[in-house]
């Protein structure tokens, strides 16, 4: 199991931020109702990987969080087991076993309704400590409303998007406001400063390892796995299996100092780095999508508290502890 990296390692500066989030709802008219209505609040189990509860055509399972794909999907074992009928999957995905319809599935005890699932030809997915998983629940596919991922509590609380613009951070009243896109593969794309370089990022929330490709550390930044400064770990045979360097991220007023970044090989030559293509002319892929240069994983989310205003292309970021009331006892 990946180790993930202590909290002591992490600093979140919340220093010249946007402002109070009360401000944020602007001029708008006095008579317009601006409160966020919750919708539902879901338990997670979290390890390696993020689960949530769900019902499928009633049958009760776990299903991996998945936050870089634009659909969400189901193992082939169960949907045989379900003997759910499998129709043809349109391009890009005509290479797995097909689409099947569910009638009703559910998020905790959040009805979404009819949606398709996409096959994938593995069967229950096995972690250790964790209950197992039949498939994944596309973030950005499944949920045509505001998603907020409150790591503190383990909690997935869903919002309507019926609200005045940035009105919707309710924990506290500060916070970072980060501009995203939607890429051409579906899914959230917002940029980051990565040791004073911008650069594409999106979320992995089903993976314990934030990672950044070596293609663009050599071009950014001039080092790879094999540069001084790179700390690899091996496994018993003595065989070199992960390389990492410590990174500092910065968003707008928060900043994540010596993250444990792992680096991973970069995508085809025929992807083309661009320095300025990303959003808010970030470092990018040029023609590949759906796996920008860097992917957070669990060790950097878990320190965090995200909201996703999906109407707006907003994401709005707090330290995960933030708005909390801190005991220090009688002295």
């Amino acid at each position: 199991m990946t180790k993930l990296v202590p909290w002591g390692y992490v600093v979140l500066v919340l220093a010249g931020m946007i402002g109070p989030v009360s401000s944020f709802a602007g001029d708008e008219p006095a008579t317009k109702d601006c409160r966020l209505r919750q919708l539902a609040s879901i338990d997670l189990t979290i390890g390696t990987v993020v689960l949530i509860p769900v019902v499928l055509d009633g049958t009760s399972a776990f299903m991996g969080l998945n936050s870089n794909l634009p659909v969400s999907t189901i193992s082939l074992q169960v949907a045989t087991e379900m003997r759910l009928a499998i129709g043809k999957a349109p391009p890009p995905f005509s290479n797995t076993p097909g689409l099947v319809s569910i009638n009703s599935l559910s998020l905790g005890s959040y009805d979404i309704g009819k949606v398709q699932l996409l096959v994938t030809r593995n069967g229950r997915i096995e972690m250790p400590g964790l209950p197992p998983s039949v498939g994944s629940i596309a973030l950005p596919g499944v949920f045509r409303m505001d998603y907020e991922l409150d790591f503190a509590h383990n909690k997935l609380n869903l919002f309507s998007t019926n609200h005045c613009p940035g009105n919707v951070v309710y924990w506290t009243d500060k916070a970072a406001a980060i501009p995203y896109t939607i890429d051409k593969v579906g899914i959230p794309v917002f940029p980051i400063e990565l040791d004073g370089k911008k650069i594409a990022a999106a979320l992995q929330v089903g993976g314990s390892t934030t990672r950044l490709k070596t293609d663009f550390t050599k071009q950014l930044y001039g080092f790879d796995e094999h540069s001084l400064g790179v700390r690899s770990d091996t496994s018993d045979s003595g065989k070199t299996v992960n390389h990492y360097r410590a990174m500092k991220m910065t968003l707008p007023g928060l900043s994540v100092t010596n993250a444990d970044v792992q680096l991973v090989p970069g995508l085809a030559k025929s992807c083309e780095l661009s320095l300025d293509s990303g959003p808010e002319h970030s470092a990018t892929y040029k023609y590949c999508f759906g796996n920008p240069p860097l992917m957070l994983g669990l060790d950097v989310l878990q320190h965090l508290r995200l909201y996703f205003a999906t109407e707006e292309h907003m994401l709005y970021v707090t330290a995960a502890d933030a708005g909390q009331t801190v005991e220090t006892g009688s002295k």
